[in-house]
């Protein structure tokens, strides 16, 4: 029998990303060391890495079926690949598997969780001198796109611009809005079906075409008209949201490398 202070068994992960390049993308692998702490033998015939961030639980299954002996150790993975709300300081991971005690004439299933631990998948990388305006409608709808867009831009070296963002009581807006246009080096409008029906969106799209900006667009269905009519945009889905702020953010990645000397 087990100690009465300890464990039927124990849960040590570890995790390591895949992709050393694309880091932001939050995707690698979670291998977990499972240490059977009873006289009999078990089977761990369920593996699951539980993500908790804000009330949200993001759930990824193994596919390992391992026998352990007793007091013996074994190694269970699980590959993941998350969006960039769960690179945020409070996000917490777990390891949650199910086993039989094997020494039961009818072995029974039984669940066990180990602690939650406190990971930030995501490294910011080295800052850039890489400024990018973000063109956006003020709808409620689009807040969440803003937000994640903005977040993870950061996270990648970038110098995100949102005027909302920055207050200065007293300026006149739109020269504001002007100036930082014209000395942004990438123009991102999100030219969703509420940004194209802006008035203030199509405005900072015309002075982003005056000055010759790069223009990355993003939009939803066939919003695609007026100053970027015919531009190759980058496709929303906002039922798989996280994975579209992901995509939005690799073009932009992308057009800055273009932009580098030699490239």
């Amino acid at each position: 029998m087990n100690r009465p202070d300890e464990s039927p068994i124990e849960i040590i992960p570890r995790v390591d990303r895949r992709d050393k390049k694309y880091r932001y993308l939050d995707k690698g692998r979670m291998t977990a060391t499972v240490r059977n702490n009873m006289p009999c033998s078990i089977r761990v015939i369920k593996s699951e890495m539980q993500f908790k961030h804000r009330g949200r639980k993001t759930t990824f299954s193994g596919s390992d079926d391992v026998e352990i002996p007793p007091n013996g150790t074994s190694e269970i993975s699980i590959d993941f690949k998350i969006g960039p709300w769960a690179t945020l300081l409070s996000n917490s991971f777990g390891v949650h598997v199910e086993y039989m005690e094997l020494a039961r004439e009818k072995p029974v299933q039984k669940p066990f969780t180990g602690p939650f631990n406190n990971f930030v998948l995501t490294e910011r990388a080295e800052p850039s001198d890489k400024t990018v305006f973000i063109s956006h409608s003020n709808s409620e709808r689009d807040l969440a796109l803003v937000e994640g867009v903005y977040f993870l831009l950061d996270r990648l070296g970038f110098t995100p611009y949102v005027a909302e963002y920055d207050r200065r009581p007293g300026l006149p807006l739109w020269k504001k809005i002007q100036d930082k246009i014209r000395s942004s080096d990438l123009f991102l409008v999100l030219y969703t079906e509420d940004g194209s029906g802006s008035c203030d969106v199509r405005e900072e799209v015309g002075m982003a075409v005056g000055m010759g900006k790069e223009i990355i667009p993003v939009a939803d269905g066939d919003s695609t008209a007026g100053s970027i009519s015919g531009r190759e945009y980058v496709p929303l889905d906002r039922n798989r949201l996280d994975e579209s702020i992901v995509e939005v953010c690799e073009q932009v990645l992308r057009a800055a490398e273009r932009r580098r000397p030699g490239s």
